[in-house]
């Protein structure tokens, strides 16, 4: 079964490196890319093998290893909770963040600022909603862990665990859901060609019937 894209992730992309697998079959064993392998192993400072071990015989639990942005050492995110607890919207402290030279936070998108803020506060009462015009932008992503999806294959009787792909329309908010085996390229190319064809198209043509009948 494929595993959510967070600590415990990287929990056991530590371990299986440090047991000396190959970067392709951990990501065989996980079900999620190659790539995704080396990249996670090395933000967290274990792509060697003897990294790994490191890490494993350091003492320091390969789950509290979570990714953490680049950026994200340039933000003082003890002034950004009292701004935004004292009143301050969290979009405009970071419009005047992003301006400053001092930072250089001007290729850092503000949906990945506010996510990082909400990982690190998730108490916080604060949502993340963005307005866009119709047509203008649709959103794809993997829900991670979902319980009791999948499949019985007839052959053998097993159950088959799946991931839940999804497309949505950031103005009307038509959603778009997608069972697929794995996270890899393929599976997500999968999920994206349904959503154009089921929602996009879709949509066209819904248009069409209703002015045709208004005609």
């Amino acid at each position: 079964m494929a595993i959510k894209k967070g600590p415990k992730m990287i929990d056991e992309l530590v371990r299986k490196r440090a047991s000396g697998l190959g970067f392709k079959t951990i990501a065989s064993d996980l079900r999620i890319s190659k790539n995704t392998v080396k990249s996670r192993l090395k933000e967290v400072g274990g792509f060697e093998v003897a990294d790994a071990q490191k890490l494993l015989s350091s003492g320091i639990k390969p789950k509290s290893l979570e990714f953490t942005p680049h950026w994200s050492d340039k933000i003082e995110w003890s002034r950004t909770l009292a701004e935004v607890e004292g009143g301050t919207p969290i979009k405009e402290f970071w419009e005047g963040l992003s301006e400053s030279p001092v930072q250089d936070l001007r290729h850092v998108p503000y949906e990945s600022f506010w996510r990082e803020f909400r990982r690190r506060h998730p108490s916080l009462n604060i949502h993340y909603h963005k307005t866009h015009e119709p047509g203008q932008r649709s959103e794809i992503d993997y829900k991670g862990d979902s319980p009791g999806l999948g499949y019985v294959e007839r052959t053998t009787g097993e159950f088959v665990d799946c991931r839940l792909f999804g497309m949505v329309l950031c103005n009307s908010r038509m959603f778009f859901p997608y069972a697929t085996v794995d996270e890899k390229q393929a599976s997500w190319l999968a999920g994206v060609r349904g959503g154009d064809l089921n929602i996009l198209v879709g949509s066209r043509q819904a248009l069409l019937w209703t002015t045709q009948n208004v005609q």
